[in-house]
């Protein structure tokens, strides 16, 4: 009896394992296993294997939101890998800022409470010794315009109006400021900018209201602090501008003076020998594009910068929609990495083009794009110029209403680029979530493994990627409780989900096809009745029984369709049918009853 004990337990994890295997297959891919072996098993069906966990958290957030298509916006959760190569969250309540410290599992090691100083959060980050700086700040409702008599700068024209001098300001409280805590949460000291004025930079810290229309991005190059931020000036005007900090004795450093005009994103990385790279989503100064600069440090008074202007937007200065969103820069033995979505061209109707992926690799020498395996060049006009942009890999050809949104990318340690995003149907409301995805690109633009499906995970919008030791982390919360779901993917390990006979979609009826329009009689509205959680696809013949084509496919809240330019006197026949996606596939309906009129 105690032998049958001893079996029963041997053999217990042994049927739990197979009872597991059965529902769905895990294959952690070997150094040795080839792209065409990763890729035939993505083309079977396998997706990324992700862990999430549910953590709870002490406040609502929702990091799929925002304020403007246009712009990004500070994320509702800043996450980053401490100096133990822990994964890091960090989130605001209502009266205090949270910072977990996660184990191997993604479970709370240990959670820090520190007091609110400031209304407005931008960003965390750590150093080496295992330190903490928060970057937030308030906005200025007390400042005032002043005129600098005292300045040599005579008949300097500001603001429309000229002096003997400048027109600067007076402000009232410190908008910006970095906070710097121990490891245990204790305040060390506090760096607060006010409104400065410097002639020689032509720019400043000039922040009315920080992290407006744009994000924060921070990074620790040495014992310097960098961080770039969106803000709106005294002026009235947008834009990004840097501020500074040396950690040590967290006072202001006056280096890596950079700014861009009406900057919707940005980001900054510190570089590998020395120096930061910064990048911005740009409407102006100092192009209408996605803009980079790396700078260099001389001394603290003197920088070396070089400016790169890799891909550009249609339009002049000011016109503010894009069509694009910035996703991340890198840094590889063959130059910087730019990953971003953005329309195709560069022509006057890009405003309608479906946003896509795609990667440039800037040789860090030149300072101009580098060739890569089928990479291409786009041309059009960008502020009144006739522009060409050069070694653009798309990996992505969404069309037909599906956008590649939400772009994310992180290098490995060797040289591996691994892009992330989202795919979506634009709606008139929201945008409506179909899939996120992966891929592994070489720092010269081969496609080491090809789209692969993640599980309908969503990511963290306007918050970078972190990737350590093989691993890619990320954390996510939906706003309707107070829990965070932290990920956590390897690169290369997929699983085959055993989805079997999926339930086919409710077929859908045709309520009505009517001629629409008083004066043209060009057109057909068909509408149908509404089929709860599904989408819906609208075909068209000239004969009832044969020859129908797609002619739109619709979100699920859409129930009805206007087809124009119609031949008058011609009788056209159509048919719905509903589809539901599991996992990347299509699954459909039968088609509706077909219904017919003549214009």
């Amino acid at each position: 009896m105690k032998n049958m004990k001893n079996y029963i337990l041997i053999l217990l994890p042994i049927l739990v394992l197979i009872l597991y295997l059965n529902s769905s297959q895990i294959v952690s891919l070997a150094n040795d296993v080839n792209n065409s072996e990763i890729n035939d098993m993505i083309n079977q069906g396998y997706v990324a294997k992700i862990t999430s966990v549910k953590n709870d958290a002490n406040a609502k957030l929702d990091t799929n939101s925002f304020e403007n298509s246009n712009c990004a916006n500070v994320s509702a959760i800043s996450d980053f890998i401490d100096y133990k190569n822990r994964y890091t969250v960090c989130y605001e309540g209502n009266n205090k800022m949270y910072i977990t410290i996660m184990n191997e599992n993604l479970k709370p090691v240990k959670t820090l409470e520190i007091p609110k100083k400031y209304p407005l959060f931008g960003g965390v980050i750590g150093d080496r010794d295992g330190n903490y700086y928060i970057a937030w700040g308030q906005q200025d409702n007390n400042w005032k315009w002043k005129e600098d008599v005292s300045s040599d700068l005579e008949n300097e024209k500001w603001d429309g109006v000229i002096g003997q001098g400048y027109m600067t300001w007076e402000g009232g409280v410190d908008t910006f400021a970095i906070s710097k805590y121990t490891a245990e949460g204790n305040h060390v000291k506090t760096c607060p900018f006010k409104t400065t004025y410097y002639p020689e930079d032509n720019d400043s810290t000039e922040t009315r209201v920080p992290f407006r229309a744009g994000n924060c991005a921070m990074a620790i190059q040495d014992d310097i602090l960098i961080c770039s931020y969106a803000r709106l000036r005294y002026d009235g005007h947008q834009g990004s501008t840097v501020v500074c900090v040396n950690m040590e004795s967290m006072t202001e450093y006056r280096g890596y003076i950079y700014h861009s005009s009406h900057s919707f994103d940005q980001r900054v990385l510190a570089l590998k020998n020395g120096g930061a790279l910064f990048a911005s989503h740009s409407d102006g100064i100092p192009t209408r594009g996605f803009a980079l600069s790396s700078i260099f440090i001389l001394d603290e008074y003197s920088q070396n910068s070089y400016d790169m202007l890799p891909f550009h937007f249609y339009g002049e200065w000011g016109d503010n929609y894009t069509n694009a969103s910035l996703g991340d820069i890198g840094e590889a033995s063959t130059g910087y990495v730019l990953v971003a979505a953005s329309a195709k061209s560069m022509e006057k109707n890009f405003s309608e083009e479906s946003q896509n992926i795609f990667m440039q690799i800037i040789d860090n020498n030149t300072h101009v794009p580098v060739s890569l395996k089928n990479g291409t060049t786009r041309s059009g006009i960008c502020m009144g110029q006739e522009t060409t942009d050069t070694g653009i890999l798309w990996l992505t050809n969404y069309k037909d209403g599906t956008f590649a949104v939400n772009p994310k990318m992180a290098v490995d340690e060797n040289e591996r680029i691994i892009v992330m995003w989202e795919k979506v149907r634009k709606g008139n409301n929201d945008d409506e979530f179909i899939q996120s995805y992966y891929m592994v690109i070489s720092s010269t633009g081969e496609i080491l493994q090809k789209a692969t499906p993640m599980n309908k995970i969503q990511l963290c919008r306007f918050e970078e990627i972190n990737y350590c030791q093989g691993y890619v982390y990320w954390s996510t919360a939906d706003g309707t409780s107070k829990k965070i779901t932290s990920h956590k993917m390897k690169i290369g390990e997929l699983i085959k989900l055993n989805i079997t006979n999926p339930k086919a979609p409710k077929k859908v009826k045709i309520s009505a096809v009517k001629v629409k329009g008083k004066i043209k009689h060009d057109r057909l509205k068909i509408s149908w009745k509404k089929v709860k959680g599904q989408y819906y696809q609208v075909q068209m013949s000239k004969k009832k029984n044969k020859g129908f084509k797609t002619i739109k496919g619709y979100t699920k809240n859409m129930t009805k369709f206007t087809k124009k330019k119609l031949k008058k006197g011609t009788k056209y026949y159509f048919r719905v049918r509903t589809y539901k996606i599991i996992n990347g596939k299509k699954y459909y309906s039968k088609y509706s009853a077909v219904k017919g009129k003549k214009v």
